[in-house]
């Protein structure tokens, strides 16, 4: 149904609205009793409305949203969902679970700073820093699983091709910092503080994207490597993941050494190189060097890429994800004989594959909505201040009651059943050299992903047994994760982990004293708007601080962006302007803050 128009004109209650208005009609007695008359049906509707509103007030949660629009009103929010207005009690009870936090502003005294953030709203640099970001996708720096090791493939040359680059754009950066390289392509930038009592802090992000698949370039509306800019968006591979993280945090890097600025608390840059292959060769050995510089819980915080605003219940929320889930790379290989398709066995290797591909997607792991999952956070957020949160999730977040919260909440929205439980994908399948041949090996890989409170175990134990009675069945035997890699055994399976790694520690989200979620958040607030709602929340991939857990308890994968993230990974990847500008601007009012509060802050 369409939105009515006013029935009155805008300036009907003053005198000379009234008089353009009523001597618009004819002055016939009788045209000015139908008027009366209306306008009396009018008041009586208005009134009954108004009546009807306090009646279901009373009654708690509202059925349905009342819009004004002109003179009357129009419902347009679905059924059995929370509006604006809920019971006070209710209502109460679930924003003790989430407190707004109130925004942190820094000191801006020093007519340098200003400046920088003057020009860092300007025009000027919008251009500037969108053809920053271009050049930066521009250099291709895609990595692939096969990659060997640093100094016996060439290909991992492409990195230092990306060093120039960033060497040309920040030379103020490269001359002011002291440059490590660490495994020849993983890059360290320190900035020493000038209070030795105060840990730095560690900003991450990743110079390596995921490869462009070449069937889907016809479909990119510009080339996925040209970092187009076309006065709203900079597109291209890495303009979300990550090369714009990194970019800006280069450009506040840069913009506060030119005003001036003088950090107390020392600030450190780390980039891998292959974070999208598991940080292996990158993050790994940078992770270690930090480790031997700085020791155990040397920085006070660490942010790397992450989650950020989120859509959802008719809200938009700020994400600051406090842990991420495990993940497990597994592949399953078949030997058996080869030989001329025309005398094939009852099964061949492909077939028993399938076989085993049917069973590892029908195993279905537990739902648990364990204690150290921070999607709770995001639910009672969400409950506490989203537009339409579903009626039924409330007495259950209320009650914390976490297990009947995980099976209501995956009935009304399919998509958080990842959230809360370990996961199977399988992905690549290989085998079979001619169509008449019968393949003597095959492999598959798959991808798993652990839910908070499971382990690797869990995973490799379930696998085995699912493998296990398909390789009796089929008279073939089984090794199970052999400790060396091994020539396969002729009529066999054999199963292989090729990545894992547990859940992450959990960092705390307390906002009720200092602490460094308050200060992400409080600054997000500041710098966003504060009206933004902010919350603690999981990180569903997998990032670089895998190697970087022993370096500090206050690790907080967020891309601060008020931006709903779309296309990363895929066609069309793009960032739009604005949000990155935000993103600089927000590492701008961060790195000032961690210089002015006490280490206190960092120790919850």
């Amino acid at each position: 149904m369409g939105k009515p128009e006013a029935l009155l004109p805008k300036d009907s209650k003053d005198l000379a609205g009234q008089k353009a208005f009523y001597h618009s009609c004819p002055q016939d007695d009788r045209y000015r009793k139908y008027i009366l008359k209306f306008f009396g049906l009018l008041a009586v509707s208005l009134l009954g409305v108004t009546l009807y509103r306090g009646y279901v007030s009373s009654l708690g949660p509202e059925p349905f949203n009342i819009c004004q629009v002109g003179a009357l009103e129009y419902s347009d929010k679905p059924l059995g969902t929370h509006g604006p207005r809920n019971k006070p009690r209710r209502r109460q009870n679930i924003e003790k679970l989430c407190p707004r936090i109130e925004p942190i502003y820094p000191e801006i005294n020093a007519p340098g700073l200003s400046r920088a953030i003057a020009y860092l709203k300007s025009p000027d640099f919008l251009f500037q820093s969108a053809k920053t970001l271009g050049d930066a996708i521009k250099v291709r720096t895609a990595v692939y699983d096969d990659f060997g090791e640093v100094g016996r493939d060439d290909r991992w040359n492409r990195m230092g091709r990306f060093h120039d680059y960033l060497h040309n754009a920040f030379p103020v950066v490269s001359r002011h910092l002291l440059v490590k390289f660490v495994n020849a392509y993983g890059l360290v930038y320190e900035w020493r503080g000038s209070n030795e009592d105060l840990r730095p802090i560690l900003l991450t992000a990743h110079q390596d994207v995921v490869p462009i698949d070449q069937e889907t370039l016809e479909q990119w509306w510009h080339h996925p490597y040209s970092g187009h800019f076309d006065g709203k968006d900079v597109w291209g591979r890495g303009a979300l993941d990550d090369k714009n993280q990194l970019v800006a945090i280069m450009e506040t890097i840069n913009l506060l050494i030119r005003g001036g600025f003088k950090p107390a608390r020392g600030i450190v840059l780390a980039f891998g190189f292959d974070e999208e292959t598991g940080g292996d060769q990158g993050a790994h050995y940078i992770g270690e060097y930090l480790l031997d510089t700085y020791g155990e819980d040397g920085f006070s915080i660490i942010i790397d890429e992450g989650s950020s605003m989120q859509s959802e219940f008719g809200s938009d929320i700020m994400v600051i994800s406090t842990a991420e889930k495990g993940f497990l790379n597994q592949e399953i290989t078949i030997k058996m004989h080869g030989g001329h398709s025309s005398i094939p066995p009852p099964h061949s290797s492909i077939g028993i594959i399938s076989e085993i591909v049917v069973a590892l997607e029908s195993h279905r792991f537990e739902r648990v909505f364990s204690d150290d999952n921070p999607l709770f956070d995001f639910l009672a957020c969400s409950a506490a201040h989203a537009k339409y949160f579903p009626k039924e999730l409330y007495d259950y977040i209320i009650q914390d009651d976490k297990q009947a919260l995980a099976d209501a909440l995956v009935k009304l929205n399919p998509r958080f059943d990842a959230d809360l439980r370990s996961t199977t994908a399988v992905t690549t399948i290989c085998g079979g050299t001619k169509i008449n041949a019968l393949p003597e090996y095959v492999t598959l890989g798959m991808n798993h992903r652990i839910r908070r409170g499971s382990s690797i175990s869990e995973v490799t134990n379930a696998t085995a047994d699912l493998v296990s009675s398909i390789a009796k069945k089929h008279g073939l035997n089984l090794i199970a994760y052999p400790e060396h890699k091994k020539n396969y055994a002729e009529s066999s399976i054999t199963i292989e982990i090729k990545n894992q790694r547990e859940p992450s520690p959990l960092t705390s989200s307390r906002v009720d004293i200092p602490s460094a979620f308050k200060l992400v958040a409080g600054n997000t607030r500041a710098v966003f708007g504060e009206n933004l709602v902010v919350t603690a929340g999981l990180n569903m991939g997998n990032t670089d601080t895998f190697w970087y857990t022993k370096l500090s308890k206050n690790i907080f994968r967020y891309a601060p962006m008020p931006v709903v993230k779309k296309n990363m990974h895929g066609v069309n990847e793009r960032v739009p302007i604005k949000g990155h500008l935000a993103m600089v601007e927000w590492f701008f009012h961060f790195i000032l803050l961690t210089s002015e509060v006490e280490e206190y802050w960092f120790l919850e």
